[in-house]
């Protein structure tokens, strides 16, 4: 399991200042990016776009710095300044949220595995995709993103656009709460899990029950891989949402609170299921006019977990 890691708040200190001229260019840069339909996003796009994330944001650290009980005055200023850009960064990405997400990203990428690899090759696009993947799978994730393979090319596939808007909300709430309650655990931003969330004895027995089932075919240490948010790219593909819903929700309760909502978070991006829609029918399949069919799904799936998979973690 994984545990929160503490850390003191007054270690480190951000550059407020520097970080909102920063956020001022990329503002400007999305703009232009708005106004020509995303026609002008190409290669120079996403390695500014990482640069600015991984070596700019990441790295800035913005857990407070200036101790509470002195120089406040001087805090409020900084935060000011910096503010208003995290504020029209996130109103420009919810505004064009369809148009960030629709940039094709994976052609970017292809083109690059092509170039550095299958120069002369006359392989389509979607045998270049699985060897590039297969590649990139037989790492875990801390490794892959520290691999030339991803720095080369696979940090084409990154939407920074979302990731740079979810670093704002992060921030914009850490500035709220006075940087009160920072934990470095939430600062996890490129998802890298050293733990298992899951032992094998759970995934035997959600693999034995529901592949083929709830999920197309997938082999049992490749779950093992996905449902401990191991894997690089997207490899389950969900056949009854409404039941494998419930089933994250049960997986969660196995968790500590805070660890259980790190992963469905997780675990809903990988299947592509919004916050939202997970939030309002997790339970769908218990509901007075869910079918006798889903009834029955939910009633021995709670079954499951209390006689088999619960003592597992206990």
């Amino acid at each position: 399991m994984i545990d929160k890691e503490k850390i003191n708040v007054n270690e480190t200190d951000g550059n407020f200042g520097l970080l909102a001229a920063a956020f001022k260019y990329l503002i400007a840069t999305w703009i232009r990016e708005i106004n020509c339909d995303g026609g002008n996003f190409d290669f120079d796009s996403q390695d500014s776009y990482c640069t600015f994330y991984q070596g700019v944001l990441l790295p800035s650290r913005l857990n407070e710095k200036i101790f509470p009980e002195i120089d406040k005055e001087e805090r409020q200023v900084m935060m000011d300044v910096l503010r208003p850009n995290l504020v029209k960064t996130i109103e420009l990405y919810e505004t064009y949220k369809d148009l960030f997400d629709s940039l094709n990203r994976q052609s970017l990428r292809l083109s690059k595995f092509r170039e550095k690899e299958f120069k002369d090759s006359n392989k389509s696009d979607d045998e270049l995709n699985d060897i590039f993947i297969a590649n990139a799978e037989l790492k875990d994730r801390a490794t892959y993103y520290d691999s030339s393979l991803y720095k080369e090319v696979g940090f084409l596939d990154n939407n920074f656009h979302e990731k740079i808007y979810n670093y704002c909300i992060y921030v914009l709430s850490m500035m709220d709460n006075r940087f009160s309650s920072y934990d470095k655990s939430d600062e996890n931003f490129m998802n890298i899990y050293h733990d298992s969330f899951f032992n094998m004895g759970v995934i035997y027995h959600v693999h034995s029950n529901f592949n083929s089932l709830l999920f197309e075919d997938i082999p049992e240490l490749k779950l093992f891989k996905v449902l401990n948010l191991q894997n690089i790219y997207p490899i389950l593909r969900i056949n009854d949402k409404q039941k494998f819903m419930y089933l994250i929700y049960k997986l969660s309760l196995l968790l500590p609170n805070e660890t259980g909502d790190k992963w469905v978070a997780g675990i809903i991006k990988e299947i592509n299921i919004s916050k939202k829609h997970y939030a309002s029918k997790y339970k769908a399949v218990t509901w007075s006019n869910a079918t006798r069919e889903q009834k029955n799904f939910a009633g021995e799936l709670d079954i499951l977990f209390k006689e088999s998979i619960a003592p597992l973690v206990s």
